[in-house]
């Protein structure tokens, strides 16, 4: 796990040097604290850097740069199929200087060229030049684990595993791209390809860029998502028994490291069937981690410790308490260098920060509630669109356009007239949610235009220039995706990539840890994909197939409780600890001229907010909002942070 960079110029008034790439590449320095190297391909034009988080073959011969005869590479990532890929090339009559995965990866790409990358398993963001060619080629793992930004104007390419290396040059464009603000505003996150400025985009998770010029450039797909075929006379018991085996083979791969491994446990069904599986074939205590909260309806930590002493790992926890808050609120606006809104990256980083005292590796358990149905939004969405549908929607249109004009209290007797008061209750911006969501004419339509924090109405009030921006632009053939998989499918593509993986590299790296993802091995998500909904969700118990195999190893009553996944309480922290910001940003009409924001709508968020009074916007917007401003305060005006 490491960071790269490249930079390529052919403009004249764009010089190149090693001072300058030097200064880029060790902006990253957190994330690759153990090497660092520079390869000029092309003087004062193109340089290749690297900067080193040592996991696989830990000697001098894994160093990068790499350079293997008319190729040179920087990789950041790991490949646990590295051995058998090694193997069929040494039977190929191909010969190795190290035992690295990135030496595998250039013969590999010697042998079968670009149709290499769809043999890799693992998660990966390198840049490979073929001097034969001249080309350089980008590419990127296929679930999106490890990041890749890149800019490309004016024939300048830059690009780099973090925003911060691109901005470390302050004579490139900062022009910010206002979708990606509608984006970030509806979702608190900016997926792929976007990014917070127009001219810096992201490679697309199993994708390539294949470049000839610093701004010429295909972009081309090596892997599509989609689901793998079971067989239709396998039993539900053989399905279950499959799934086991992928599951034991992925978490297995995840464990190939030359330095100590710990996991991440919530004391959830995800992070205990990892601990479970994992420690029953350890030959020692396996080092678990958790992050615990004064805050009882916030506290997963006694869980945790419940299932590490029946588990019998190498237990350890930290209680995070309001203070701790106010000291890491800083280092994450350093460390995420674009606007971030999911506030569980403080938790996430406090306890990689507690992982890095004992290991260099730790597993998290991110992508068990998109594979196998976790999320209660999916049973919620299906059900409510099932009603829905029933309607046809030109009167769901129809209905859409009249419902603004009912009264809301008419609206409230029709509900307690139908006995769904007890679970909703209509306000001003609720009806305009709802006669968005009216318009729906798709499950996936349904589950998008009702899971975003900000509605078309409420959007358009607070970015002037705002138009609604489909965090999710696919399409799906419902004859490949039962409900439940199309619902996770969504969020593969969008909130796992775009937001969770996203925290946990960020915060993982900035202490100096590699986090992996076990949940996230392909073969694993395409079967997950194809298993029928009565095995991902049965009644209303979500991850049946999960907690099926988990209750062979654990009571089932350990695990029979509320997700919570490292949330904080932050309600309680927002209107206490930030309410001073908060009424800075209000008041700045520099911020709201850069982002296009409503300062009078921004006012009364806030002034409403902080008065304790009843609000429409969840305490997760207010945070969206927050993190923006700090964004802005750390990046925008002094884009040349050193961190």
């Amino acid at each position: 796990m490491c960071r790269i960079l490249g930079v390529w110029s052919k403009n004249q008034n764009f010089n190149v040097d090693n001072l300058l790439v030097t200064r880029m590449r060790d902006t990253m320095h957190l994330g690759g604290p153990d090497d660092a190297g520079i390869v000029c391909i092309e003087e004062n034009s193109f340089y290749l850097a690297h900067r080193r988080l040592s996991i696989i073959d830990l000697s001098p011969l894994g160093h990068q740069p790499m350079v293997w005869n008319d190729y040179t590479i920087v990789f950041n990532g790991e490949i646990y199929n590295y051995k058998e890929i090694r193997n069929e090339l040494i039977a190929l009559g191909c010969s190795f200087n190290s035992d690295s995965d990135t030496e595998v990866i250039i013969q590999a790409y010697h042998i079968w060229g670009t149709s290499s990358w769809s043999k890799l398993n693992g998660m990966f963001a390198f840049a490979l030049y073929d001097s034969t060619t001249k080309k350089i080629y980008l590419v990127r793992d296929r679930l999106g684990v490890k990041p890749l930004y890149y800019y490309s104007y004016n024939d300048v390419l830059i690009f780099a595993s973090e925003l911060k290396s691109i901005l470390a040059n302050p004579s490139l464009d900062r022009e910010i791209d206002h979708k990606a603000v509608s984006l970030y505003l509806q979702t608190g996150y900016i997926k792929s390809p976007y990014s917070i400025f127009k001219n810096i985009r992201k490679v697309r998770p199993g994708h390539y860029m294949e470049i000839q010029e610093p701004t010429s450039f295909h972009e081309k797909e090596y892997w599509k998502l989609k689901p793998t075929v079971i067989d239709p006379e396998w039993s539900d018991q053989m399905i279950l028994d499959h799934t086991e085996a992928l599951l034991q083979s992925s978490f297995d791969y995840r464990m190939v490291a030359d330095v100590p491994v710990g996991i991440f446990l919530s004391g959830g069904i995800d992070s205990t069937l990892v601990t479970a599986l994992l420690q029953r074939k350890s030959s020692k205590p396996i080092h678990t981690f958790t992050i615990g909260f004064k805050e009882e309806q916030f506290n997963e930590a006694h869980f945790a410790k419940v299932i590490a002493n029946k588990l019998e790992t190498e237990h350890h926890e930290l209680y995070c308490e309001e203070k701790d808050f106010k000291k890491t609120l800083n280092i994450i606006f350093e460390v995420f260098d674009e606007p971030f809104g999911d506030s569980s990256a403080i938790p996430t980083y406090l306890v990689s920060k507690l992982a890095k005292k004992f290991v260099k590796v730790s597993l998290s358990a991110d992508g068990g509630d998109e594979l196998f149905g976790g999320y209660l939004k999916y049973l919620i969405c299906i059900n409510y669109w099932n009603s829905f549908r029933r309607f046809p929607l030109w009167l769901r249109k129809y209905f859409s356009k009249t419902i603004k004009f009912i009264p809301v209290n008419v609206l409230n007797w029709i509900l307690k007239f139908l006995k769904l008061n007890t679970i909703f209750e209509f306000n001003e911006n609720r009806v305009n949610k709802f006669a968005q969501i009216l318009k729906s004419n798709s499950l996936t339509d349904f589950m998008l235009k009702s899971s975003q924090y900000l509605d078309e109405y409420r959007l358009q009030k607070l970015h002037l220039i705002g138009t609604p921006a489909y965090i999710f632009e696919e399409s799906i053939s419902s004859e490949d995706l039962n409900e439940v998989s199309t619902l996770g499918f969504i969020d593969i593509k969008s909130y796992l990539e775009g937001d969770i993986l996203a925290k946990v590299d960020r915060a993982s790296m900035a202490n100096g840890l590699e986090g992996r993802e076990p949940f996230l091995d392909y073969r694993l998500v395409e079967w997950a994909l194809a298993l029928p909904s009565h095995l991902k969700i049965s009644g209303t118990k979500s991850k049946y197939v999960l907690r099926t195999i988990l209750s062979k190893y654990v009571p089932t009553e350990l695990i029979e409780r509320p997700k919570m996944g490292f949330a904080i309480p932050i309600e309680k922290w927002t209107r206490t600890i930030l309410k001073e910001e908060l009424a800075e940003m209000k008041d700045s009409q520099m911020f709201c001229n850069t982002f296009k924001l409503n300062q009078r709508e921004l006012d009364k968020i806030i002034t409403t907010f902080l008065s304790n009074k009843q609000t429409e916007y969840n305490p997760n917007f207010i945070w969206f909002l927050f993190a923006l401003y700090k964004w802005y305060k750390t990046w925008y005006l002094n884009s040349s942070s050193d961190l």
